[in-house]
């Protein structure tokens, strides 16, 4: 089973059972298999929604990590770097 889809239906439900898998999809995110393969991820919008601003929070987050780091590398490369607490305390980083 694929994390985040605790609720697996058959395609075949899509078609016999229509009010349950969408009632399924209102509450959280449905897988809809066939035999056995994983075919689709069935959602709310509102639920689309929410996940989507989650996952644009974690490219945001990634981003910010991402120039940190590029920046440190260059920071670095340029000899402008500290080792150990003791040495912060002459900038007023740390005390």
């Amino acid at each position: 089973m694929i994390t985040g889809f605790p609720k697996a239906f058959p395609s075949t439900a899509l078609r016999s059972n229509q009010r349950e898998v969408k009632d399924a999809a209102q509450r959280e995110a449905t897988l809809i298999t066939d035999n056995d393969s994983k075919l689709y991820g069935f959602v709310a919008v509102d639920e689309l929604e929410r996940m989507l601003v989650q996952v644009g929070k974690g490219e945001a987050y990634a981003a910010r990590v991402a120039e940190s780091v590029r920046r440190g590398r260059g920071q670095i490369a340029r000899g402008e770097f500290t080792v150990g607490l003791e040495s912060l305390k002459d900038f007023g980083a740390y005390s």
